[in-house]
């Protein structure tokens, strides 16, 4: 109602296509910064249409566009996953002139945004080592101490956003139309956040043809489109040829 829709369903496609907007303004500066950075003797305008050129292949993927436009944790998590690769971008780009309250701020919002991609969907745990990769790179050549200081300064963060969680039990306490696992207990709130309720097989027990079908569901060309697919596998080996600390904790 604040923002105008009175139909929930509505206001949050909207939102999901505010966060594609979002996720598509980062990546083109994600490509327009690393391209200066690898390839200084680039010219302006030449750099300036690679950054553009992002996310224009990204717009070829039908299935981004179709997850921009309707309600789903996706383009959400595209724009957590962009603005933390646009942060550690900037945390191990920019090393020695940043004061130490400066990067302590960084390493705050780094496990901030963090937490929050937690929040979003589990899988971003996986996150950590690129987390961690990126305080440790940047706090290259402190003293010990204020090392170990950003690591904590960073974990706070991670606390803070996890805090999301607590929404859960919360609403559950409201009794809503809808609340799968009745997540009134700490029992039941780890049953639901684990997905311990969910039944689940070996995959020797699986049916014929069930793990090629799997696979195929992924799609990478319809996932990324056949041109983002080429760039991005040339992309990789490039990156990886270079063995640059910046693309290793990226690649990460």
């Amino acid at each position: 109602r604040v923002f105008g829709f009175e139909d929930p369903a509505r206001g949050t496609n909207v939102f999901s296509a505010l966060c594609s907007a979002a996720t598509l303004a980062l990546i083109c500066w994600l490509t327009l910064t690393w391209t200066r950075i690898m390839f200084p003797e680039l010219s302006r305008r030449m750099a300036s249409l690679t950054g553009v050129s992002a996310p224009l292949i990204l717009l070829h993927s039908s299935a981004y566009i179709e997850l921009s436009t309707t309600t789903e944790q996706y383009t959400l998590l595209t724009l957590f996953l962009s603005a933390l690769l646009a942060l550690g971008t900037v945390m191990i780009t920019n090393p020695g002139p940043v004061s130490g309250q400066a990067r302590a701020r960084q390493a705050f919002a780094l496990g901030l945004l963090w937490g929050c991609a937690i929040g979003n969907h589990l899988s971003q745990i996986s996150l950590g080592l690129f987390v961690a990769l990126v305080v440790w790179k940047a706090s290259s050549g402190m003293p010990r101490r204020h090392r170990w200081t950003l690591f904590f300064t960073a974990a706070f963060g991670l606390v803070l956003a996890s805090m999301v969680f607590l929404w859960v039990p919360l609403r559950s306490r409201e009794n809503p139309l809808i609340d799968y696992g009745n997540i009134k207990t700490l029992e039941n709130f780890l049953r639901a956040l684990l997905r311990t309720g969910w039944t689940s097989r070996p995959i020797s027990e699986a049916p014929a043809g069930f793990v090629t079908e799997w696979l195929a569901s992924y799609d990478p060309a319809g996932q990324l489109g056949v041109s983002g697919l080429i760039f991005s596998v040339s992309g990789l080996v490039y990156l990886a040829a270079k063995r640059d600390s910046l693309i290793v904790c990226l690649l990460v």
